[in-house]
């Protein structure tokens, strides 16, 4: 029977915990899709959803076990059960709810007499709230700590890291049922249409709306592409509040314009051009005007007001204000974004195409996190689009990207996903860099901006994201981070993230069996 479910199932991919290879190649795609995972690996742990609906600390747990290839109970629809699917002595440990306490702890206790593992808090706490602002790291770096040592304790129990059967089972499910996933993740959120003013001006909004749309009109989903104009329709109706610093992506520091605020501009301007509607370019517009004469300044490069170094994502601006430039007809929008370019990149860019994700004028330097690496790519590539395709603006970005993708390749994992600082393996594999990596290249690949060498290593990335997705997120997200020592970067908590460029990657594989 094994030797049938792997034949069945061979997906040529590593583990997601980079275990064993089996003998195909990687990125090599299964030979079949499976509606669904059940019976074609052999569940070890059973960790059980709430009756009352996942919550964030459930996906936290789930996404530990995720990242660690760990098999995991999954029903039907690649979910977590509410209720045991079967009898608990089927599994290795087992890890319940607290409100499920009641029902079942005479059970577990029996399970537990019978010689199954459960770890010493025998059940994970449920989330009773969120931070607000800046603050939310509060909640959610405690929340993935807690959740990773709360899995590692459950190895314990003798659970398999980096199964293969598991790996191959969740890298076989077909690409239309992840895209059901991120539909269903996204009406989840906005469906109600209940918003008042926007308040998210940071990258969460910027590549959410970004993948969403993306697929949307790709798909011609008519219901998905309308709810994804709403959005930004609420983001043209705060627009104004937005320019006059009323409020921050901080929420924190009085009249401290970010980043955030072009990044938005440019998805208003873009939108608003594709799909004519010329007061969200207006408003995309106005955005960046406001920016620029309010902004902080590095050596006369634009940045969030409270930045002091050049960071990789000083560069998120520059599509914006490419596209200012586009639609205004005023030239020192795009001369602004050829200084911010060059100056970057000069200064963090390494000679084998890594990004080092700050610099400071007494020449130290940050470490190559993965995010470091995937902002300046996803800030070149959305530019391309605007900058002019002829320009020597556009030929040095083209150049710049090529480099990343070179240095990407000699350090991609050979799971698919690259760690979270790109060239020490010892760290964890980050999929939010993955993401928006694989988006870069889709784009690059359709603007005939890059040739097709590289093709392969993003597919393997591809394949890697689908081995750590779940109901429209991804596991392995890394929390945020600093101007932090090299220690720093080594130990961020990652979790559950739902809000990235993952629904992008989904776009060239539609209509795929």
């Amino acid at each position: 029977m094994q030797t049938t479910r792997r034949e069945l199932l061979r997906a040529g991919v590593a583990a997601v915990a980079g275990g064993a290879l089996d003998e195909a190649a990687p990125g090599t795609p299964p030979a079949q899709k499976l509606a669904s995972p059940v019976g074609h690996y052999h569940p070890e742990l059973l960790l059980l959803a709430p009756e009352s609906g996942e919550d964030a600390n459930t996906r936290s747990l789930l996404a530990q076990f995720l990242e660690l290839g760990v098999p995991v109970e999954l029903d039907a629809r690649w979910r977590l059960p509410a209720v045991p699917p079967r009898d608990l002595s089927a599994y290795k440990a087992c890890i319940f709810p607290e409100s499920a306490r009641a029902q079942y702890d005479a059970d577990l206790d029996a399970f537990y007499r019978r010689g199954g593992y459960l770890g010493y808090f025998k059940y994970y706490p449920l989330a009773e709230g969120e931070g607000s602002g800046v603050h939310h790291y509060l909640v959610s770096y405690g929340r993935d700590a807690y959740f990773y040592h709360v899995a590692n304790v459950l190895l314990e129990g003798g659970l398999t890291v980096g199964d293969a059967d598991f790996g191959r089972a969740l890298a076989a499910r077909p690409v239309a049922s992840i895209v059901a996933d991120c539909r269903e993740s996204f009406f989840a959120r906005y469906g109600a249409r209940s918003l008042g003013r926007w308040e998210s001006w940071g990258d969460t909004a910027y590549t959410y709306l970004i993948a969403n749309h993306l697929l949307a009109a790709r798909l011609g989903d008519r219901p998905w592409q309308d709810l994804v104009r709403y959005c930004l329709t609420k983001v043209h109706e705060s627009a104004p509040e937005a320019a006059r610093g009323t409020f921050s992506e901080t929420r924190a520091l009085a009249d401290s314009p970010s980043i955030g605020i072009p990044m938005m501009g440019e998805v208003l301007m873009r939108f608003g051009a594709e799909e004519k509607v010329p007061e969200f370019v207006e408003s995309g517009l106005g955005l960046v005007r406001s920016f620029v004469e309010r902004a902080g300044q590095i050596d006369g490069v634009l940045s969030s007001a409270y930045m002091r170094l050049f960071w990789s994502e000083t560069l998120m601006p520059v599509p914006a204000l490419y596209w200012a430039s586009r639609v205004s007809g005023e030239q020192r929008f795009a001369a602004l974004a050829d200084r911010m370019v060059r100056a970057v990149t000069a200064s963090n860019q390494r000679a084998d195409g890594l990004w080092h994700h700050w610099t400071d004028k007494r020449g130290r330097k940050g470490a190559c996190w993965s995010r470091g690496s995937s902002w300046p790519a996803l800030a070149m590539t959305r530019a391309l689009a605007a900058a002019g395709a002829d320009s020597e603006a556009a030929r040095f970005m083209r150049a710049t990207l090529a480099r990343t993708e070179a240095g990407l390749a000699r350090h991609q994992d050979r799971g698919g996903i690259w760690r979270l600082v790109v060239d020490e393996p010892a760290t964890r594999l980050e999929t939010s860099a993955a993401s928006a990596l694989v988006y870069c290249h889709d784009r690059l690949r359709e603007l005939g901006a890059v040739d097709g060498r590289r093709d392969a290593l993003f597919e393997r990335a591809f394949a890697g994201l689908k081995r750590l997705h779940y109901r429209g997120g991804l596991a392995a997200s890394c929390r945020g981070t600093a101007t932090g020592a090299a220690e720093y970067y080594r130990t961020r908590p990652l979790g559950y993230y739902d809000l990235g460029l993952f629904a992008a990657t989904l776009a060239p594989h539609l209509g795929q069996p």
